[in-house]
């Protein structure tokens, strides 16, 4: 059984790389300009500046090589002291070097044919929560896009979502795109079959959802990170930790709850439940 609320997840996680790929600032940076027939070679010879610029370029933004190109140039820089504009550049190459548009599309093809029985299964289950099948379907459309993402270096984006300051003041819809796919990075460099990682899934969200704001009003400690990722294949994984951490900051951020698309909260994505509307509706 599929949930509408699991395609509505994939769905939105579709149509926000799409918004971040169409609707970026043009940058006419001449060394960048004819860098389709040799991206990588041009990321190599650019500065640490024109690279983080080209995360605002919709040419390289909409160009999965050329951003992933991006990102192995950037991993070698010192990005402690960019600007949360700067950052917002970053997460915005990791994210479409990560998750692609067209790898993303084949998921919504198969998510627009599972809706097709949604609609005469609806009423399994009327109260709307997700049963232990829906959620094992859930993660199962999920993984399908795991299979498909390529080997990105990370390191750049771990520097940025590393940074609460940066979490906190940065782009909201970049950093939690990027947070999605730090954490959807790290799950398909582990050899783990399908079933394991949609398990992983299933558990670090859940734990994610369970932490409280008032657990880290002081701040994301490592004991809060371990307790995410208690039980799992990434108890020792910096970039899984990097991107919980991040995820655990971006609950602390006012428009966090209020970001969505098509009625549906974005933090809910990564564990960050809007807890006001939770509390009014019980």
């Amino acid at each position: 059984m599929k949930t509408k609320k699991a395609n509505s997840i994939v769905a939105i996680l579709i149509c926000l790389t799409i918004l971040f790929t169409v609707s970026c600032d043009m940058f006419t940076n001449s060394l960048l300009k004819g860098a389709a027939r040799d991206m990588s070679e041009t990321m190599k010879n650019a500065s640490t500046s024109e690279l983080i610029a080209s995360g605002a370029n919709p040419d390289v933004i909409g160009d999965p090589a050329a951003a992933q190109a991006a990102m192995d140039a950037l991993a070698g820089k010192d990005l402690s002291e960019i600007t949360p504009e700067e950052a917002s550049n970053v997460c915005s190459l990791a994210s479409s070097a990560i998750l692609p548009v067209s790898n993303l599309m084949e998921a919504l093809d198969k998510i627009i044919d599972s809706e097709k029985d949604d609609d005469n299964e609806s009423s399994d289950n009327p109260d709307g929560s997700q049963t232990e099948e829906e959620s094992n379907d859930a993660t199962q459309i999920i993984a399908e896009i795991l299979d498909s993402i390529p080997p990105v270096n990370t390191a750049a984006l771990e520097q940025v979502l590393g940074n609460e300051n940066l979490v906190k003041e940065a782009e909201i819809g970049d950093v939690a795109m990027a947070t999605v796919s730090l954490m959807a990075s790290s799950l398909s460099k582990k050899d783990l079959e399908s079933e394991e990682q949609q398990a992983i899934l299933e558990q670090i969200s859940k734990n994610l959802s369970n932490i409280s704001s008032e657990e880290i009003k002081d701040g994301v400690t490592d004991e809060t990170i371990d307790k995410v990722l208690a039980g799992t294949a990434f108890e020792d994984d910096s970039a899984m930790k990097t991107a919980v951490k991040a995820a655990l900051t971006l609950k602390d951020r006012d428009d966090i709850s209020s970001l969505s698309i098509g009625g549906f909260n974005l933090g809910e994505l990564i564990g960050v439940k809007d807890e006001e509307n939770e509390n009014s509706s019980n």
